[in-house]
């Protein structure tokens, strides 16, 4: 099975960096939780054969780039705190709007 490592970036930093089996389905989860959605700018992604080797990936890519929002693999980072979680998602934002948001950054991915 066909596995991603995607990594969302804001303006200035690596927001967020994961891995997943249904990119699609992750995406529209972070679109509906995330506290970094709000500032995403763009996202890439990189297929791997499997999800385990997607996940090695995920771990090096974490421990490289050291993303805001990853806390586990992300060595040398302060825990967040509820001031950094609270940057992000618009309030005001519907999950429908949400998940078209998350839908269009993945198409502009894998384009």
């Amino acid at each position: 099975m066909k596995a991603h490592v995607y990594t969302a970036y804001g303006e200035q930093s690596v927001l967020y960096i994961g891995s997943t089996d249904s990119l699609p389905k992750r995406l529209g989860t972070h679109a509906r939780k995330a506290p970094w959605w709000g500032q995403l700018v763009r996202i890439e992604t990189t297929e791997y054969d499997s999800l385990p080797e997607a996940r090695d990936a995920e771990v090096d890519r974490i421990r490289a780039m050291r993303p805001d929002f990853n806390i586990i693999h992300n060595v040398g980072l302060p825990t967040i705190g509820p001031v950094h979680l609270a940057l992000g998602n618009d309030p005001t934002a519907t999950v429908r709007e949400r998940k078209a948001e998350a839908m269009r950054l993945l198409a502009k991915a894998v384009a």
